[in-house]
């Protein structure tokens, strides 16, 4: 009983720190091509937006991800119970993101970019408190790359997109 406790810990453990090298090595590629391809004062622009978007999509989550987690992994089996708790937390997520991109389009004008942050990073944030409270670390692990990994196509079809020149090229 042990030994298939410490393999499946092993294993987990696993999905989990190769889940977070590749997902850190994307972040860091993302950093990369948006310095590359863009002046000081986009780039500062950018990173704004992102940090605002983020710090507000914090506040729409509101520690939901986290309680998720602790209930799912405690009621696991019960589906009616998580389905009814996560319709909950779903409708006052909903709610809550309804408020703040109000306050985003009256404080900065209707800026689309902070508002696809903070509906996209709630998103994140609440299915991820999902994957961690079913203790799925295949998916936890494969999720992360695919976040940063579409971050970093998303960049590059911007940048290619919107033909935009490195300050170096100019």
């Amino acid at each position: 009983m042990m030994r298939i406790l410490d393999r499946k810990i092993l294993r987990g453990a696993t999905w989990v720190g190769i889940g977070n090298v590749t997902s850190q090595a994307l972040a860091f590629l993302f950093m990369v091509i948006l310095t590359r391809f863009y002046s000081k004062s986009d780039y500062g622009l950018i990173r704004y937006v992102i940090s605002v978007g983020t710090l507000v999509a914090i506040i729409v989550a509101a520690g939901f991800p986290s309680a998720l987690v602790r209930f799912i992994a405690k009621n696991l089996g019960r589906q009616k119970k998580i389905d009814e708790y996560f319709t909950n937390i779903f409708t006052i997520t909903l709610g809550l993101l309804f408020v703040v991109v109000i306050a985003v389009v009256i404080i900065y004008k209707f800026d689309m970019m902070i508002i696809s942050i903070v509906i996209g990073y709630s998103v994140v944030y609440i299915y991820l408190g999902m994957i961690r409270g079913f203790i799925d670390y295949k998916k936890i692990a494969l999720f992360n790359i695919l976040r940063n990994l579409v971050k970093v196509a998303i960049l590059l079809i911007l940048c290619y997109a919107l033909f935009v020149k490195s300050p170096l090229f100019i």
